[in-house]
């Protein structure tokens, strides 16, 4: 897209700097100029985008280009950074006396997380291992309760 945009600026540009040599050479300098004006605001315009900041006369400008592959990067590294943070909060949960609510509730905050950061199944329940495990061992839930919490799939 970016390359159509940039050959249809080149051939306006060329069209007018037709335009402005028949004018000149019948006569009309004034319009002649005008065209070449357009002509040299086109080239300008093509020159300028290459550039990624611009700065002077009193502004800066930056480019959304940059500004999304930065966000990008940024949203990658929260990924990564998901994983590891939601195993220590695993950890910490599971070691804390926590009701057996309040560790569901943690298990299922964390499983939306997870899987909103793209992570496998498996990989989850690698994760809130630590949480299951001290739902199983915890004596006040029933089996078939435990059970059905712990095979619950998304």
């Amino acid at each position: 897209m970016e390359l159509f945009i940039r050959l249809t600026i080149v051939l306006f540009a060329l069209v007018l700097f037709g335009i402005a040599a028949v004018l000149f050479f019948e006569g009309s300098a004034a319009t002649a100029a005008t065209a070449m004006g357009f002509v040299l605001f086109f080239v300008f315009i093509l020159t300028v985008s290459h550039y990624k900041r611009i700065k002077g006369l009193g502004f800066e400008a930056e480019m959304w280009g940059e500004k999304q592959e930065q966000a990008a990067h940024l949203i990658d590294r929260l990924e990564l950074l998901s994983r590891p943070s939601s195993e220590h909060i695993a950890l910490v949960a599971s070691k804390s006396g926590l009701s057996n609510l309040q560790i569901m509730q943690v298990t299922e905050s964390m499983r939306s997380i997870l899987a909103e950061t793209k992570t496998s199944e498996l990989e989850r329940e690698k994760v809130l291992s630590p949480l299951f495990q001290r739902s199983i061992s915890n004596s006040s839930m029933t089996p078939i309760v435990s059970f059905n919490w712990l095979c619950r799939m998304e």
